[in-house]
């Protein structure tokens, strides 16, 4: 699956290579544990019900996050940003966005008025989320977001860095955001 599509007007990114590989380097190596107690196990039952399983529990995991994966995406288009992702979406159109924040893993697009949208608010309401007591956004994220005017992309983050395209593509559409 391509990590971008360039379809004319509408520009499609998927996430970034590094964060499509990360289930994978954790779920591989169980999946691969599987197959060879399956095969090695020769004919002892709990051997072949341990392989079963690993091979079983692995294979749901990384077909789960592969429907994830290819489920998000951020579309630019020559109307707007359309950010979609499992359990919301947001949009807002290139008049609208007044910054682009580059701080890696906290990138997103500032909007100049507050998104009315279902996704915006159901974001909003997570924006003090945290993962064993680390806050998943920061301060001037939780501002932003409690305002709803704040488009998180640090999922695409790598093509700001390692790949111009994306910042390219930002700044032509909304060049106020370069200035």
């Amino acid at each position: 699956m391509p990590t971008t599509e360039d379809r004319g007007d509408l520009i499609v990114y998927r996430i970034s290579p590094w964060r499509r590989s990360v289930m994978w380097w954790m779920f591989a190596p169980l999946l691969l544990l599987g197959f060879i107690v399956l095969i090695a196990g020769g004919g002892d039952e709990g051997g072949r019900v341990v392989g079963v399983l690993l091979i079983g529990i692995s294979a749901v995991v990384l077909a789960l996050w592969h429907l994830l994966i290819r489920y998000t995406r951020l579309e630019l288009s020559a109307e707007g940003v359309r950010l979609v992702q499992f359990g919301y979406q947001l949009s807002q159109r290139w008049d609208q966005i007044e910054g682009i924040r580059l701080d890696k893993g906290r990138e997103g697009l500032i909007t100049r008025e507050p998104m009315d949208s279902d996704g915006a608010h159901r974001l909003a309401s997570f924006r003090y989320a945290s993962v064993k007591s680390t806050a998943l956004y920061d301060d001037q994220q939780k501002q932003l977001l409690g305002e709803r005017r704040l488009i998180p992309i640090e999922a695409f983050g790598w093509y700001l860095r390692n790949d111009r395209g994306l910042h390219a593509d930002i700044v032509r559409r909304a060049p106020q955001v370069e200035g």
